[in-house]
């Protein structure tokens, strides 16, 4: 019966996620004060990695399809999105939920998506020279956002699911759903 439930809270969090990109967020100090990535890293935090990855995957190539902001599409930026979801999932896994587990889950997952890969990626498509003066200044402004994002991330899914694992139930719930 979990099993069966799994793909429509995925398709859940997936729409969620379009939901949160479509709508206009204030600019703060180097970027925008977005809660798109929420929806993915919940999905991966409460459904498993595996969902988490196709979640953020699924979620930027509709967006794509659906949302088009002038941007093309590139899948290194669906490996980021995906990767979103799948990163905190696998570390804060068989851990004490709390908001430091989230926290540094989080922040790992974001380092490695927004910090490493989501520059090189934009240097790739568009490359600026001096390559290393560019991906500083792309550093910095992902940087000042992800200092607001992932405490506000980290804090959001602690909340989030302290009331709605129960109802849900959780990647270990689904797991144990398996082995039975």
């Amino acid at each position: 019966m979990q099993q069966t439930l799994h793909v429509p809270k995925m398709a859940m969090f997936v729409a969620i996620a379009l939901v949160i990109k479509a709508i206009p967020m204030p600019p703060i100090e180097g970027g925008l004060l977005s809660f798109a990535a929420l929806p993915i890293i919940l999905s991966g935090l409460l459904l498993g990695p595996k969902a988490g990855f196709w979640v953020g995957a699924i979620s930027d190539v509709l967006e794509c399809l659906l949302l088009p902001r002038g941007q093309m599409y590139f899948p290194g930026f669906t490996l980021t999105q995906a990767l979103t979801g799948a990163i905190p999932a696998l570390i804060a896994r068989n851990r004490n939920p709390n908001f430091w587990t989230y926290l540094i889950a989080i922040a790992v997952g974001q380092s490695l998506t927004k910090f490493i890969l989501v520059p090189c990626f934009l240097l790739l498509i568009a490359p600026v020279y001096p390559l290393w003066t560019a991906y500083q200044a792309l550093l910095a402004k992902a940087l000042i956002t992800q200092a607001v994002h992932i405490p506000i991330y980290a804090w959001l899914c602690l909340l989030v699911m302290r009331h709605i694992t129960p109802l849900l139930g959780s990647a270990e719930t689904i797991t144990e759903s398996k082995t039975k």
